[in-house]
């Protein structure tokens, strides 16, 4: 099989392939440190999944408030990721890891 040369294709790999790759990975490790620290922290106990605002000084900073349910949320979508990411013994994150050169956490 002949190599891809196309100059066209060899922009789109570093400037898009790679970097995207980066994303995905930082995504999933970040993911993962939040889950881990869930589930160490018990934190799924800790914070109530209510309509209850968490004060976290953005009331007065101009950041949107969030409420328990939206953090619940927040784990619930990483959680998934993270499994998805895992499936199969770690098949689409060691898709991500090959291509990923500068990913950071």
């Amino acid at each position: 099989m002949a190599d891809i040369i196309d100059p066209t294709i060899r922009k789109f790999a570093n400037e898009r392939s790679r970097p995207g790759a980066d994303g995905v990975v930082g995504y999933y490790y970040r993911g993962l440190a939040f889950c881990n620290e869930w589930d160490a922290r018990d934190l799924g106990t800790m914070i109530p999944n209510t309509a209850a605002v968490i004060v976290d000084g953005s009331e007065t900073d101009g950041r949107q408030q969030i409420t328990g349910a939206n953090v619940h949320q927040l784990h619930g979508h990483l959680a998934e990721m993270v499994a998805d990411m895992e499936a199969n013994n770690n098949a689409k994150l060691n898709i991500a890891l090959k291509i990923a050169v500068n990913w950071s956490f």
